[in-house]
């Protein structure tokens, strides 16, 4: 159920309260707790040590943005679930701000700012969006001008967002630099917590994550744009499950499966979709009879766990389920291999590596396209063509849509 009726709120009282308090936090937030909270508790020494850690990623944006998202992180720490603004609020500094202010700080106090990855679910009105957490499910209205704007450069082909929040006493509205993901689905962000902390086990520790440390997840707008991966209709998208198999013969899969031997591992495959670009397979860990099964398409999954369930193997799942394009992007972000088959290797004939070449190249040429965005210079396809061993037809729209995303973040609130 909605968590709100369209036809009762009066959203032009909302607008006016919206804008209202924009100008407030302009104010109060923007002209003087934004430098207060940076100059304390070694607040503006821990943002430079955290963006530090992915300047490759901030070198490709504005400075201008790169500013805002320091704003965001500084603000947050301020004003989160038990944020600094608890021990503010009785500074002299702040006290002095006067009554207006005081009310406007323990207002935040009162309704915490949090990060959030959201869904749309509908838009009420103009520039109001309602939106679900893809993690909790909580429901939020949304009065934000910069969303409008992204879903007009993206003509409203958007699958997810990341925004700042902050709660006005009527509606939310968004702080700073709004991210909107093409490709990035909410399976994608849970898997990159994994590779961020191996300790996350559940969506409350995913958010914890987020929420003690955001940087690395206003990182993944570095990819926000980047396309699926579709090869001959299928989708590129990792589908893995892990179950406990100790009395499983590998023997008895023949002869539906082909059998191979490593170290201890079994690898049982269909030899028609044990190929690009399913390259399903199951591997058998014979010291503890785990069975890893594995595919980098969705079909390819169904038709490896089909077969084993016809055996007596029942397989549910996926466990894991990542896209191949937002791997890219996390392998970026982090600045290693992410190897989402942990068995691979151990066979004769490893996944091929054409793809992430690709996407190589793909980043290779974005990057010049940024230099000369950042040098104000028009884009040269063929130039990028000719310095990555692309053609304009293959750089040219991921470019496009790479530019139109930064220029959508600029000075944008």
């Amino acid at each position: 159920m909605f968590f709100y009726l369209a036809a009762m709120i009066n959203f032009e009282k909302y607008k006016r309260i919206s804008e209202e308090n924009s100008a407030a936090s302009r104010e109060y937030v923007d002209d003087f707790m934004m430098y207060y909270a940076a100059g304390r508790d070694n607040v503006e020494k821990e943002m430079e040590v955290q963006f530090r850690r992915f300047r490759h990623i901030t070198k490709q944006f504005p400075q201008s943005v790169v500013n805002q998202m320091k704003a965001q992180y500084i603000i947050h720490r301020v004003f989160r679930r038990d944020g600094l603004i608890k021990k503010y609020i009785n500074h002299a500094n702040v006290l002095r701000k006067g009554p207006d202010a005081l009310k406007f700080f323990k207002a935040q106090l009162d309704n915490p700012w949090r990060f959030s990855f959201t869904e749309m679910i509908d838009m009420p009105a103009p520039h109001f969006h309602h939106h679900r957490d893809v993690f909790t499910g909580e429901e939020y209205l949304i009065y934000s001008p910069g969303m409008s704007e992204t879903m007009n450069d993206y003509h409203e082909s958007v699958r997810m967002w990341f925004n700042l929040l902050a709660f006005n006493g009527h509606c939310w509205q968004t702080y700073g630099p709004i991210a909107a993901y093409k490709s990035i689905e909410p399976d994608d962000v849970f898997y990159f917590g994994g590779e961020l902390d191996d300790r996350i086990s559940d969506d409350d520790d995913l958010l914890d994550l987020i929420a003690r440390n955001p940087v690395p997840f206003m990182m993944l707008v570095s990819g926000g744009n980047m396309p699926v991966i579709v090869n001959n209709n299928d989708t590129l998208v990792v589908h893995a499950a892990a179950i406990d198999a100790p009395e499983l013969d590998p023997e008895s899969l023949r002869p539906d499966f082909s059998i191979a031997h490593s170290h201890g591992i079994v690898k049982l495959s269909l030899p028609e979709w044990d190929k690009p670009v399913h390259y399903a397979a199951a591997y058998l860990d014979t010291s503890d009879g785990e069975l890893f099964c594995y595919s980098m398409t969705g079909r390819g999954f169904k038709a490896l766990t089909d077969a084993l369930a016809e055996k007596g193997v029942n397989v549910e799942g996926p466990d894991i389920r990542v896209n191949i394009s937002s791997i890219v992007t996390m392998e970026s972000i982090l600045s290693r291999k992410i190897r989402t088959n942990p068995y691979e290797t151990l066979f004769d004939e490893p996944v091929p590596e054409k793809d992430e070449a690709m996407m190589q190249k793909l980043n290779a040429a974005l990057h010049l396209a940024m230099t000369d965005f950042n040098a104000r210079k028009e884009p040269d396809y063929e130039a990028y063509a000719a310095a990555t061993g692309l053609t304009v037809d293959e750089i040219k729209p991921i470019i496009e849509a790479s530019l139109a995303r930064v220029r959508t973040l600029l000075d944008r609130k």
